[in-house]
């Protein structure tokens, strides 16, 4: 092990390509962006800068005295940041490739004054024009990729292992600063663990999803991903994609078997009675993929200490196979190449004792060699070679998806056109853009439609629509009245009754407005169902009231069919969201909490007028806090409030 002062060798090659590129963090500095970086969920990114020393490992021998340092550093009130390479396992008695002569070195670690800690990180580049990745080429031909597929179901076949995870190395040219790239990527591509971190001579950009193990005092907890598939440009073939990956029976017991290898794993350190399943089978979006995550957790025994912990759990079993060490044999014959950073691990080590380890998958590294990463899947007995090889490009798909249109995290409808005609009052039916649906009641009065206009007219400036609100009030004086004036046609003694009006603006700028009776109310505390599919925050359509929502529906519709109410969702963090036409309220004592917008939902007009009524606060909710509330209620501005009863999980 080597303990070396902070200011790294000069890498000349580094220092012309920053140079050139006008913008560079410096060697030694390590950036934490995602949200899933704990204690900073919710907060700016992280940067350390400036590291008083670096502590490197280039042995095997050398990793195990490197996370004493790393712990010791955090006793004294430093910040260590770093990776572990996968062929850093040897350290703990597993079989790596022999030839494991990785770029860089096997175990890395920087250490931090917390002074040194900011959340000054520079600004995204204005244009990702460049930053067009070309050349990607795997580092094997298909046909052995296919080969060596054939080969471990030949294993699996005669009882050698359960599942291998088979991975290769690819690369790409690029010809952009490694943290422009980065910064590109993670606005374009977000996710809880991106990481940035320049050794001088090596750039690593990191945007895994995948938690490794996370300690927060006692408790560990690590969220293995198994089953993936891709994103669909077109909202209902990507709802379906959803819904057919949690339905998989192949994914769920890959899925299982990864659980319980991770429970095995934390068995080894936590207390055996407190090993625990809270979630499992959750299905979370990200720009290019559906992956299938579970939640594993644990108490740590009193006196465990950082290396008991990695040793006993690393590498990460969603990225080895089953069993760990077996199958780390039959991956060192197979894989041509060295893993390197890629599935090992990038660790971000706070003061006092607490960590946060992601998983390094799509995760780029940067040399003057050029631009790697690895890619790889999971093979069980029933896998079709064809299909990982997919999997396998569908996989690297992060490392250009989005820049080719700049970094805005999403593409939004159509946008309108300078000089556009006015929107015409029609009733045309077309697909798509915003609606309103607000309750019209028996007096022929509108309930809140100045606030439903409001939103509607914030909406179409956000997503580029024409919006006439005079036209939009005209429309709807005209509705009531026509309705009032069919009530009374023949029925002088029957009573007006209330409506649901929906008013559409579609993406041309024209209206459409239609009226039905308003649903019933349950007369009983309700059942809802909670939803499989995880909602990503970043989602800035989850703020407005679209016209497609074929995931929302398509849950909703599921549980109608099990005789549910309302379905319910909760976003990657495990944060409650919304449910599919309703806001959500609980009451602790007194003091009502409702999700914050920034969760991942749609700020409901009944939802602003509860909150207000209430004094409710805003504040993130878990499963299990919501089911310890003295009082939940779900609603909108057409039903009210309306009690819940249970919820209940789908599995």
């Amino acid at each position: 092990m080597r303990i070396s002062p902070g200011t790294p060798p000069e890498d000349r090659a580094l220092s012309r390509r920053t140079e050139n590129a006008g913008r560079g963090p410096g060697p030694g500095t390590a950036i934490f962006a995602g949200d899933g970086w704990l204690p900073l969920r919710g907060r700016p990114p992280l940067a350390l800068t400036n590291p008083c020393r670096f502590i490197v490992a280039t042995q095997a021998g050398d990793v195990a005295p490197l996370l004493d340092q790393v712990e010791e550093e955090q006793r004294r009130g430093n910040y260590v940041a770093g990776y572990l390479t996968y062929e850093a396992a040897a350290a703990f008695g597993l079989a790596v490739n022999p030839s494991s002569a990785t770029m860089g070195p096997l175990a890395w670690m920087a250490v931090y004054p917390p002074e040194n800690a900011t959340t000054t990180v520079p600004a995204a580049p204005p244009s990702c024009s460049g930053m067009r990745p070309e050349g990607f080429a795997l580092g094997q031909p298909k046909e052995e990729y296919l080969s060596a597929v054939h080969r471990i179901r030949e294993l699996i076949a005669a009882g050698d292992t359960y599942q291998v995870n088979y991975t290769v190395r690819a690369s790409f040219a690029l010809d952009a600063n490694p943290y422009e790239y980065f910064l590109a990527r993670a606005d374009a591509h977000p996710v809880p663990y991106s990481a940035f971190m320049d050794l001088g001579n090596l750039q690593i950009a990191s945007l895994s999803p995948e938690l490794f193990v996370r300690r927060d005092g006692t408790l560990l907890e690590s969220r293995p991903m198994k089953g993936t598939r891709p994103r669909a440009g077109d909202p209902v073939e990507d709802a379906r994609l959803a819904g057919e990956l949690f339905e998989s029976e192949k994914d769920r017991s890959e899925n299982l078997m990864i659980v319980d290898m991770v429970r095995n794993d934390l068995g080894r350190v936590c207390r055996t009675d407190s090993i625990a399943v809270p979630d499992l089978y959750s299905v979370e979006p990200y720009r290019t993929v559906w992956q299938m995550t579970s939640t594993v957790v644990g108490a740590v025994k009193p006196s465990t200490r950082l290396p008991d912990i990695i040793s006993a759990t690393f590498p990460g079993a969603s990225v080895t196979g089953a069993p760990k060490h077996h199958t780390m044999e039959i991956i060192a014959g197979l894989e041509k190449e060295p893993r390197g950073i890629y599935t090992g691990l990038i660790g971000l080590f706070l003061p006092g004792g607490d960590f946060v380890c992601s998983l390094p998958i799509r995760t780029v590294v940067h040399s003057d060699t050029g631009w790697t990463l690895g890619v790889g899947s999971g093979i069980v007995w029933d896998s079709d070679p064809e299909d990982e090889y997919q999997e396998t490009l569908s996989k690297s798909a992060f490392i250009s998806v989005g820049l080719e249109a700049g970094p805005s995290r999403r593409e939004t409808p159509p946008t309108a056109v300078d000089g556009r005609a006015a929107p015409k009052c029609t009733t045309t039916e077309a697909w798509g853009g915003i609606f309103e649906t607000m309750l019209l009641e028996a007096d022929g009065k509108y309930l809140w439609s100045r606030e439903h206009l409001d939103r509607m007219s914030s909406s179409a400036e956000a997503l580029g629509l024409a919006f006439d609100r005079t036209c939009a009030e005209q429309l709807l004086a005209e509705f009531g009245a026509n309705r009032e004036m069919n009530e009374t046609e023949g029925a002088e003694e029957r009573p007006s009754e209330a409506m649901a009006i929906r008013l559409d603006l579609l993406p041309s700028g024209d209206f459409l407005i239609a009226g039905r009776p308003v649903p019933s109310v349950p007369l009983e505390p309700v059942t809802v169902l909670v939803s499989p599919i995880r909602i990503d925050p970043t989602e800035p359509l989850l703020r407005h009231k679209t016209a497609s929502r074929p995931l929302y529906d398509q849950e909703r519709a599921a549980a109608s069919r099990r005789g549910f109410f309302e379905v319910i969702f909760l976003n990657r963090f495990g944060h409650i969201t919304e449910g599919s036409i309703t806001n959500i309220f609980a009451r602790f004592g007194e003091v009502w909490v409702t999700p914050p917008v920034a969760d991942g939902l749609l700020p409901g007009i009944w939802r602003a007028q509860f909150l207000t009524r209430t004094h409710a606060v805003e504040h993130s909710l878990t499963l299990n806090e919501l089911q310890a509330a003295d009082e939940v209620v779900v609603g909108n501005s057409v039903r009210g409030a309306i009690p819940v009863a249970g919820f209940t999980s789908p599995r």
